[in-house]
């Protein structure tokens, strides 16, 4: 198989960033990374950049390799702030991103609608069920998708699957589940037609270890599947 040396897939391949929360697992490889990258632009929600801003790109816990903060500013990146719903085009590149809010126990998440001409694929960073957030945040996310589905314009979601179903609602720290997730799939399902989600993409994200766990959270999700969505189980370097 043709592989790409990882230096040349961050230098030549990664054009911009979307961070859907601050988070160390989600932003560590940014940091880690940035005395290697280019010029790029990191689009978030507001109070995403500022954790960024004050907490990892400052001259106490790192350089500062963005435009604004703790001086000198390097200016690699630019925080562009993005605004609830609003679409937004994603520069150097042909595409628009519309952020959504997420519940994720008590921080914000975001997800992203993201739209490539006339498709779209939508990504969500971790969240927790509505029922156990209090939140309505999925439900109007999921009417806001549900015609792109009956159009069959949305082409797959990115969602996250953190614990087993032996995981207890109060520490889910807002996380999914199997049966939560699937939960959720049934509350879009009801947006939409009857059928719509047959053969439909969902790729299942942000799994936790230990891979014993891993694994029995994959036959969970594929015991519990009734509306025969495709489950896509991402792996290291193998294309989707």
């Amino acid at each position: 198989m043709f592989s790409i040396p990882a230096e040349q897939v961050l230098r030549r391949y990664i054009k911009e960033y979307l961070i859907s929360h601050a988070n160390l697992d989600h932003v560590s490889s940014l940091i880690i990374n940035s005395p290697d990258d280019t010029v790029k632009n990191i689009y978030a929600l507001a109070n995403c950049i500022e954790t960024i801003k004050t907490h990892y790109f400052t001259w106490q816990s790192w350089a500062n390799f963005a435009n604004e903060g703790g001086k000198p500013a390097l200016s690699k990146y630019h925080y562009q702030v993005l605004n609830p719903d609003r679409i937004t085009p994603i520069q150097n590149i042909l595409m628009t991103a519309q952020a959504f809010p997420l519940s994720h126990a008590n921080l914000s998440s975001t997800a992203f609608l993201i739209r490539s001409n006339d498709a779209f694929l939508l990504y969500l960073g971790d969240t927790g069920p509505d029922e156990v957030e209090k939140s309505n945040n999925l439900h109007n996310l999921w009417q806001t998708i549900a015609p792109l589905i009956k159009s069959k314009k949305l082409k797959g979601i990115m969602i996250e699957t953190s614990f087993l179903d032996e995981q207890p609602d109060k520490t889910l720290f807002g996380h999914l589940t199997p049966q939560w997730l699937m939960k959720e799939m049934d509350e879009l399902a009801s947006l939409t037609v009857k059928g719509a989600l047959i053969g439909f993409k969902l790729i299942i994200t942000h799994v936790k270890p230990p891979q014993e766990n891993i694994e029995k959270i994959k036959v969970q999700l594929k015991a519990e599947n009734s509306l025969k969505l495709i489950l896509i189980f991402p792996g290291k370097g193998v294309p989707v």
